[in-house]
């Protein structure tokens, strides 16, 4: 009897430790969730990997390497509720925003980039002359207030910046937005060559590159930064606003401030001249750093 006790309580402890242990090793596992978001992620053809946040994401990661890494696609509203759900999952570059901060943990400011703006066929900006400024800003506030039948194109579950989501806000669930799945900014911008859109929200790097992809003329778009909106943008890594989430954006935050300057020269090398030399005085006057050649 005392036997049979013994391997009763025996079996009762392995059970234990090993459920324990199995539980341990399942949170030391990260998803990293990203979309498909060119040139910030590039997930296909000649320059996979080869996006600015490609190579952010992986200097963290290899950091980081008391962890399992797991790689998935997937569109920001899936990402956005993956931190709500608390899962074991990060991703690797996202705004903050007052609704996500409730259950999200946002690492020290990853970079800064040029803020998004209006896209427009260059051929049709006459039309919406009256809507830009003499610093050639756009107007969107009047516009909205004033034009009835424009149509205007995004990316469904992104965050555009808050210049640019007050002034949509009301409008999020009209004809007005015309929201695309899937994060495909190639696809935004053929729906508005194929004039099924007036105008598109974009950076304007991700616009230039699709632009590319489309074998598009590099003078067949014209880009506005949005008037009295935000000179730049900051991204963030974030993990679930839990134990595990805060532990791991604290280790994340120490590889932030060593290769911060990095970190500004792999999104540098994705501008042209002008814009290069614009962003280096911007990121020496927000993070007093210079950006290395």
């Amino acid at each position: 009897m005392m036997t049979n006790k013994l391997f009763f309580y025996s079996v009762l402890f392995f059970l234990t430790v090993a459920s324990f242990t199995s539980k341990c090793f399942a949170e030391e596992q990260i998803k990293w969730f990203h979309a498909n978001f060119p040139p910030a992620f590039i997930l296909d053809g000649d320059e996979k990997g080869t996006g600015y946040c490609d190579r952010m994401e992986k200097d963290v990661s290899d950091y980081l390497s008391g962890y399992k890494h797991e790689f998935r696609i997937s569109n920001y509203k899936r990402i956005v509720r993956s931190l709500k759900d608390g899962e074991n999952a990060c991703c690797a570059s996202i705004y903050k925003t007052s609704e996500r901060e409730k259950f999200s943990s946002y690492s020290e400011p990853l970079f800064i980039g040029l803020s998004n703006g209006i896209i427009i066929p260059e051929k049709d900006v006459a039309l919406y002359g009256k809507y830009i400024t003499p610093e050639k800003t756009f107007d969107i506030n009047r516009l909205l207030n004033h034009e009835k039948n424009i149509k205007i194109g995004v990316i469904a579950g992104r965050n555009y910046g808050p210049s640019l989501e007050k002034a949509i806000s009301a409008f999020r669930k009209t004809e007005t937005i015309d929201e695309r799945h899937g994060n495909d900014s190639k696809g935004l911008l053929l729906k508005l060559m194929k004039q099924r859109v007036n105008m598109i929200l974009a950076l304007p790097m991700e616009i230039s590159y699709a632009a590319r992809q489309a074998g598009l003329k590099h003078n067949a778009l014209a880009f506005f930064p949005v008037k009295d909106g935000d000179i730049f943008t900051t991204s963030y890594m974030a993990c679930p606003d839990n134990d595990w989430g805060r532990e791991v954006i604290k280790k994340i935050n120490v590889i932030i401030r060593q290769k911060r300057p990095d970190f500004a020269k792999y999104y540098r090398d994705w501008l042209d001249e002008s814009g290069a030399e614009t962003y280096e005085k911007l990121v020496e006057k927000v993070f007093n750093i210079q950006i290395p050649q």
